[in-house]
């Protein structure tokens, strides 16, 4: 609390974010206009992120300087090691109570007071979505119901598959028919030699980040592993309708983003303030109506 009280509005802040993740309308952001609109405060919005590890290990080497990365808000997803890691080597600022208005008044259930954070201490959901199977329905006429369909010797060098570990460890999980929560070691072992033999018959294109999806809009691959808002959103497109989801009976992975503030961030009070302006309903409900994930604050709901 002494050290926030201390901290002044920069009217600056650089936000890091994944790709497709923000509402956008010709080319600009409606929500962040707005926010300035506000506030006073300038963004400087990027995407540096498409993979937590791959984005982790750029900003590692500043964070050990105890040097700036550059950002002031980061996205990170909460199955992740990558945000263990920042918060158990001390490399994110605990956030400001004071700030979380809206937070605290409208954050639903899923993300307030999570297990991979008690008390909101360090992170702030931004959306939360399940990783499942994207397929080209004009190409794969029939699914079926089951993770299997990614491990068809059909689609043989058109199935895409993740290159983050726990991604791609779960659904190897699901294929054995092993629940990911309750699994252990030897279950990974299991999962790992399932992997294996798929990757042997060459049924795996490549092992993807979040370009997985522009593979699979290009045609390059026909089903994949999948983020449920990036194939909804391709959906809402009429040149990717045939772009369809599926919740294998196995289960999906239900997974949640989080806004967090690096160490030696340049603008942490105004971080703060964007981010409990994204727990605002009528300004979630802009974004959502973009994204298509699972909103973290139910009242946007209408």
């Amino acid at each position: 609390a002494a050290w926030w009280g201390k901290q002044k509005v920069h009217h600056t802040v650089n936000f890091a974010n994944w790709p497709y993740y923000l509402d956008v309308l010709k080319g600009k952001h409606p929500s962040l206009e707005y926010f300035t609109q506000q506030t006073g405060i300038q963004v400087t919005y990027t995407e540096p992120i498409s993979d937590n590890n791959a984005f982790y290990a750029k900003i590692r080497p500043s964070l050990t300087a105890k040097q700036p990365t550059g950002y002031d808000i980061i996205v990170m997803t909460n199955n992740s090691p990558p945000l263990g890691y920042l918060m158990n080597f001390g490399w994110l600022v605990p956030l400001d109570r004071a700030m979380m208005t809206n937070f605290d008044k409208y954050a639903g259930p899923l993300i307030k007071n999570p297990s991979w954070d008690p008390g909101n201490k360090y992170t702030m959901a931004w959306q939360s979505g399940w990783t499942a199977v994207g397929y080209n329905s004009s190409m794969i006429k029939d699914p079926g119901t089951s993770v299997g369909i990614l491990f068809d010797k059909k689609y043989s060098g058109k199935s895409g598959m993740m290159s983050d570990p726990q991604e791609l460890g779960s659904v190897g999980l699901l294929a054995i028919g092993v629940e990911p929560a309750t699994s252990k070691e030897s279950d990974w072992a299991k999962a790992a030699k399932k992997l294996q033999q798929q990757k042997s018959d060459g049924l795996v294109r490549a092992y993807y980040d979040q370009s997985y999806i522009d593979h699979l809009k290009n045609g390059d691959i026909v089903v994949s592993q999948a983020w449920s808002g990036d194939i909804f959103q391709a959906d809402l497109n009429s040149k990717y309708k045939d772009l369809k989801l599926l919740v294998p009976t196995e289960g999906g992975m239900l997974w949640t983003d989080n806004m967090c503030i690096p160490a030696g961030a340049q603008n942490p009070k105004d971080a703060m303030t964007l981010m409990d302006f994204y727990y605002n309903p009528q300004v979630q409900a802009v974004v959502e109506y973009y994204n298509d994930y699972i909103c973290p604050v139910p009242a946007a709901k209408g």
